[in-house]
């Protein structure tokens, strides 16, 4: 009886740490897209943008790094962090072009890391 007991709040506890890790990465995933698309979209906005606003978003990726690789493929991980280290790399040397386009692979990225965080019924089965 003592085993069972143990059984079942050792698998409490494994529950609330998942639910916990989904909803503490759900919360940044949105965060972090919520600083994307803040990032500027004209031309005339885009000179003055310092490579600070995206540094802040590499910075937020790799303080959760570790724990999201546990829920979401690394495949997608990777992804996420190679655009957004493109996105920081056209500000850094202000190519606008080549930025919107690595700011739109940024956003579509973060949307899959956030797909995958969100929890549906079908992840559980």
């Amino acid at each position: 009886m003592k085993q069972l007991i143990i059984s079942i709040v050792l698998l409490c506890l494994v529950i609330v740490l998942v639910v916990w890790n989904s909803l503490y990465l759900t919360h940044v995933c949105d965060e972090m897209l919520a600083m994307a698309r803040a990032l500027p979209e004209n031309r005339e906005t885009f000179d003055t943008l310092s490579p600070d606003q995206v540094e802040k978003i590499r910075n937020r990726f790799e303080d959760v790094h570790f724990s999201m690789n546990l829920s979401v493929p690394i495949h997608h991980s990777q992804v996420a962090m190679i655009t957004i280290l493109d996105t920081l790399s056209y500000v850094k040397v202000k190519n606008y072009d080549e930025y919107i386009a690595a700011k739109n692979r940024m956003i579509d990225a973060l949307k899959v890391l956030l797909e995958y965080e969100i929890p549906h019924l079908t992840n559980l089965l």
